[in-house]
């Protein structure tokens, strides 16, 4: 990775952590540079502006979640799906409860008064929407309980329900919300069990 590569990763990443803490909005350019230790000029040969930063910002969060996806659900097994649910839910309970989704809240804060963004945030939705199907696609496959598995609408369902549970981790502070979802996540791959 080139020089330049590395630098504009960490404006992502500090910034990534400026906006989950602060919101978008709360977090000034001023304070994304001092964070990141560079000028301006340095600031737009990397980015346009804050929204072109902000997309960046939505990628590396997408990304971190497939990428976390990928690593913990290593083979076509529920448990294991089941596993990177609460190994997510944790890390947020690890966080004294505080920030919640970061893509949540990127789209509570600026999906109605943003279109672009808004746009971005239901591509990246979708991406973790396809990543989920594919996996359940894969499972239904290979296991013959799940043959009648609707695997497009119960992914989209399952990411429906862990952005809602981030959303009441976030407003509880306390971990019901993440028994309700396992309780609606073992509720719904029954149900869809042929």
């Amino acid at each position: 990775m080139k020089k330049t590569e590395i630098k504009k990763r960490k404006v992502i990443e500090e910034s990534a952590k400026l906006f989950y803490f602060n919101g978008y909005v709360n977090t000034g350019l001023k304070e994304i540079l001092e964070v990141c230790n560079i000028p301006k000029g340095s600031f737009y040969y990397y980015f346009k502006n804050k929204d072109d930063l902000l997309i960046h910002v939505i990628d590396y969060h997408t990304n971190n979640i497939i990428r976390f996806f990928d690593r913990t659900v290593n083979d076509l097994s529920i448990p294991k799906f089941k596993v990177f649910f609460h190994n997510f839910f944790s890390n947020v309970e690890l966080n004294s409860y505080h920030g919640g989704s970061p893509l949540g809240n990127i789209a509570n804060e600026l999906s109605d008064v943003n279109e672009d963004i808004r746009q971005h945030l239901l591509l990246s939705y979708r991406k973790i929407e396809m990543k989920f199907s594919f996996f359940l696609s894969m499972m239904k496959n290979i296991n013959p309980n799940y043959k009648t598995l609707q695997a497009e609408e119960v992914a989209r369902v399952l990411v429906s329900q862990m952005e809602g549970t981030m959303l009441k981790i976030k407003l509880e502070k306390k971990e019901n919300a993440i028994t309700d979802f396992f309780f609606i996540f073992d509720k719904l791959l029954k149900a869809n069990a042929g």
